[in-house]
C-alpha cells in the first residue's frame, strides 16, 4: 500500500510536534520544511518531493495578505490535494486561500491568539 505524502510547512513548536506525531504513526511519508534550515536538519529533512497529497501549514500569521500569498506559493510548488491550515488566522483567511488556490482547504487552529493582524 502506498502511503500518502504529507508536508508540514513550518517546523516550530506546532509544526515540529505535528511532524513527529505523523511520522511516528507510520501511516504517512512525512516531509517538513522551514525557512530555518537548521530546523530542517534537526528532523533529518534534506529533500522534498515535487508533489504531496496533504500539506499542513504551521506558520505564524502577522499579515493576512502576506499569509495568503505565502500559502499560495507553497500550494503552487507542492500541488497538494488538501491543505490544512493549523495557524491561527483572521476570519475569512481560509476562504481567501481557497479563492486564490482552488484546492481543498480546512482550518484547524491550534490556539487563540491575542496578536493584532494587519489586513
Amino acid at each position: 500500500m502506498v502511503k500518502e505524502k504529507v508536508l508540514v510547512v513550518g517546523l516550530g513548536e506546532v509544526g515540529r510536534t505535528l511532524f513527529e506525531l505523523l511520522k511516528e504513526s507510520g501511516k504517512f511519508t512525512v516531509y517538513g520544511t522551514d525557512m530555518d534550515k537548521e530546523r530542517m536538519r534537526t528532523v533529518g529533512q534534506t529533500e522534498l518531493p515535487k508533489e504531496v497529497d496533504v500539506m499542513h501549514v504551521c506558520i505564524p500569521c502577522f499579515s493576512r495578505g502576506q499569509f495568503v500569498k505565502t500559502v499560495a506559493e507553497y500550494v503552487k510548488k507542492f500541488k497538494p490535494r488538501l491543505v490544512i491550515n493549523n495557524s491561527t488566522v483572521m476570519v475569512g483567511t481560509t476562504m481567501d486561500i481557497y479563492k486564490r488556490c482552488g484546492c481543498l482547504i480546512a482550518h484547524s487552529p491550534i490556539a487563540a491568539s491575542t496578536k493584532t493582524w494587519n489586513t
